[in-house]
C-alpha cells in the first residue's frame, strides 16, 4: 500500500496586518505551516464494484466523469479534505477507503 504524500502549505497574515508589523523577522514570526497530506484517487473508484461505469461513479461522487477517468488512468493525488468530501458522498469514512488515514494522522502531529 502506497502513503500519502505530505506537502506543507503556509498560510500568512492579510495584507494590511503584514504592513503593520514593525520588522521583517516579527511578519516571519506570523507564518503558520498546516502539514496537508495527499492520498491516491484511484483508491475511491476501488470503493465500486467491479464492473461500476465511470458516469455512475462520477454521478455518485458529483463530479464529471473526465476527472475520474484521470485519477483511474494517472494515479492522481489528491488532498486529505478532497478525500475526505470524497467519502462522506459515498457514505463512509476516509479511513474505509485509505486504510492509512490514521497512521499519517499521527506522523503529522
Amino acid at each position: 500500500m502506497r502513503l500519502g504524500k505530505v506537502h506543507t502549505v503556509v498560510y500568512v497574515r492579510s495584507r494590511y496586518q503584514r504592513t503593520r508589523c514593525a520588522e521583517i523577522e516579527e511578519w516571519k514570526m506570523t507564518i503558520k505551516r498546516r502539514q496537508v497530506r495527499f492520498f491516491p484517487a484511484a483508491n475511491i473508484c476501488s470503493a465500486f464494484n467491479k464492473g461500476t461505469q465511470i458516469s455512475v461513479m462520477a454521478s455518485a461522487l458529483d463530479t464529471d466523469r473526465g476527472t475520474v477517468y484521470q485519477w483511474i488512468q494517472h494515479n492522481t493525488q489528491i488532498s486529505e479534505w478532497a478525500a475526505d468530501r470524497y467519502a462522506v458522498k459515498l457514505g463512509m469514512h476516509p479511513s474505509e477507503i485509505w486504510h492509512d488515514w490514521f497512521a499519517l494522522e499521527k506522523e503529522s502531529v
